[in-house]
């Protein structure tokens, strides 16, 4: 007796991801870009909207995700820092 079934394999490549399907840039980055195209290495970022706190949350998070060699430092009175890591001269 022959047993019936409900599903099948097909042979198929996956195909690439829509770019509607891809998740937007995050708010963090224009900062960040924007800091990695100057000459500083080291800026005090404002935000009007969002609370510093909040706001080196989002940084340190959007640093790590793109392996970014930036640090956030926050001043409980002045605010939050971005300043560049210099490379090891021994390591990565």
């Amino acid at each position: 007796m022959t047993e019936k079934k409900n599903w099948k394999i097909i042979p198929e490549d996956i195909p690439e991801p829509s770019k509607a399907g891809r998740k937007a840039k995050s708010k963090y980055d224009p900062i960040l870009d924007k800091f990695l195209n100057s000459n500083r290495d080291e800026a005090r970022i404002e935000h009007k909207t969002v609370e510093d706190e909040t706001l080196a949350v989002g940084l340190r998070n959007r640093i790590k995700k793109r392996q970014l060699n930036l640090a956030v430092h926050t001043r409980k009175d002045s605010g939050v820092y971005l300043k560049r890591l210099r490379k090891s001269p021994n390591g990565p």
